[in-house]
């Protein structure tokens, strides 16, 4: 599962993996339902704290794992910023 933290002194988001060694080896996957809920969570917490789109970052370079669409996520919360 995804998780996220929000570093209010930084006014990022961060994005992680649980299961950072399946995400490591890229067996993790993201389906559409967890990719919406994903979004909707994160957009919630951007316009909570005042943080734009390109402030959602991943934990590590292959954090959430190098299956996640990270474009596909940008696009999204850039979309529904703007």
């Amino acid at each position: 599962m995804l998780n996220m933290g929000v570093m209010k002194k930084m006014q990022k988001i961060t994005v992680h993996n649980e299961k950072c060694r399946q995400a490591f080896a890229g067996e993790f996957h993201v389906t559409v339902k967890e990719m919406d809920s994903l979004v909707a969570e994160i957009y919630t917490l951007m316009n909570k704290h005042n943080i734009p789109f390109y402030n959602v970052v991943t934990h590590l370079r292959d954090c959430p794992g190098p299956a996640f669409p990270v474009e596909e996520l940008e696009l999204r919360l850039f979309t529904l910023e703007h």
